[in-house]
């Protein structure tokens, strides 16, 4: 995930802007309720939520005693492969200036 502390060292009001989307993700996030409670008008929200597929993968794990999926496991290992390869690279071309930024 992208660090967004070192991205605030050039946009130094982030921090305030991502504490709401950070706790309105949380609601979007199917913890406090299970998905199969949304209408089939709104459910991509939690198709779309890369936090959704582990939140679901933890409760059938832990509920149910169903082990993981196949397929739906290696798309999220490959979005977190190109997920940390994207936010690494943002970060090698960008640290530089920070002591300039600080």
């Amino acid at each position: 995930m992208l660090d967004w502390m070192y991205l605030g060292t050039y946009l130094p009001d982030l921090g305030e802007v991502m504490r709401p989307v950070i706790r309105g993700t949380f609601f979007l996030t199917p913890i406090l309720w299970p998905p199969e409670r949304l209408p089939e008008s709104v459910r991509w929200v939690v198709d779309y939520n890369p936090l959704a597929y582990l939140v679901n993968a933890y409760r059938d794990l832990v509920l149910f005693g169903e082990p993981l999926g196949g397929q739906a496991t290696l798309y999220f290992a490959l979005f977190s492969a190109a997920l940390l390869v994207g936010g690494f690279a943002l970060f090698v071309r960008a640290k530089w200036g920070f002591s300039d930024r600080l």
